[in-house]
């Protein structure tokens, strides 16, 4: 996620996280070893409709080894019972991290939960990787 919008989606991603639900379907889906794909519709399901398309699109257009770290990382927090914070993170360098087609999560654990953090440029992702959609 980057600075183009994207923020909007990590707070309905984090916030959907955060739904009772929501969380009990992803867990379901992450112990049957669920595709990204699955994962993404197991979160975005109840979402209002424009949300839910959006979330959609926007994690489907990411490499699936992105999607399935940020669930990682909130696993790891769903397990301890800590909160969850996933955002959008403007890269520090966005014209070298899409000349290089960069995606970057970082993951910081600390004693009051997890916060992960995902820099990319939309539509500027490593052509050999596979995407969620």
């Amino acid at each position: 996620m980057s600075w183009t919008g994207c923020d909007e989606t990590a707070w309905w991603l984090t916030h959907a996280l955060d739904d009772t639900t929501v969380r009990n379907r992803v867990r379901e889906e992450m112990d049957h070893g669920s595709p990204a794909p699955a994962l993404v519709r197991a979160i975005a399901r109840d979402l209002p409709p424009q949300v839910k398309d959006r979330v959609e699109r926007e994690l489907g257009e990411l490499p699936a080894a992105a999607v399935l770290g940020i669930l990682a990382a909130w696993q790891t927090a769903d397990s301890a019972q800590k909160p969850f914070v996933f955002e959008s993170v403007r890269p520090e360098s966005p014209i070298d991290l899409a000349r290089r087609r960069g995606v970057r999560l970082t993951v910081d654990i600390d004693e009051e939960g997890v916060h992960a953090g995902l820099s990319h440029i939309p539509s500027r992702h490593p052509t050999w990787t596979e995407s969620v959609s």
